[in-house]
């Protein structure tokens, strides 16, 4: 356990916070194990809370987490590791359940401990799930947006379809609405082609795309 006598490092400052909020924080912490002697399960929930008060939560990466991580353990005499752990205790302890059947008078946190590499599989199972559905659903509607462009192209191949006037201009125009659309998602440019007309006048509207070579 850390003594508030004990010889005080040097703070280093880090990329989200000054050197004196993480100064601030190594105190509150020293204080905080210094008043607790038991060690108990609610002095590492206040410490984890306050962890994460300052680096975000324990899913989220951040670049400074490492060395104020390291400044604690050095402060407080704590494994760097624990103190990693316990940013986890107030994360899942907001659901009761993450407990399981163990009841509220004989958790500690050695069964936290035990418990939590089970608890971070679960949580990354469910993230997995959650962007499979996410690729599921986007490609459903990219599936149903080539079975319309796959009807509009048989359609406009049949052969005896003739486009003129205002509905050519239109047509076009929705192509390229489509084709900006699609750029947009797939971070493909499209260079629109022009061609002139059988006088060699004036050129009309544009005809046709193609993607450039280092795009493909």
């Amino acid at each position: 356990m850390a003594h508030p006598d004990a010889t005080v490092p040097t703070v280093q400052a880090a990329p989200n916070g000054s050197a004196s909020k993480v100064a601030r924080l190594l105190d509150k912490l020293v204080k905080l194990w210094a008043a607790d002697n038991t060690r108990s399960l609610g002095v590492r929930l206040e410490t984890g809370s306050l962890l994460n008060a300052h680096l975000g939560q324990p899913t989220e990466r951040q670049r400074c987490g490492r060395s104020v991580l390291k400044q604690a353990a050095d402060r407080l005499q704590i494994a760097e590791s624990d103190l990693n752990r316990m940013r986890w205790l107030p994360y899942f302890s907001k659901d009761e359940s993450c407990w399981g059947e163990i009841p509220p008078e004989n958790r500690s946190w050695s069964k936290f401990k035990a418990i939590l590499p089970d608890l971070i599989a679960a949580l990354k199972g469910n993230e997995r799930r959650k962007r499979i559905s996410s690729d599921e659903k986007s490609n459903a509607v990219v599936n149903g947006i080539l079975r319309s462009i796959g009807s509009a192209t048989s359609k406009l191949g049949a052969g005896n379809l003739t486009v003129d006037g205002p509905k050519k201009t239109e047509l076009i125009r929705g192509l390229q609405d489509l084709v900006s659309a699609v750029s947009r998602v797939t971070g493909i440019r499209f260079n629109w082609e022009t061609k002139e007309d059988e006088t060699g006048g004036a050129k009309q509207l544009p005809y046709g795309f193609c993607v450039p070579p280092k795009c493909q």
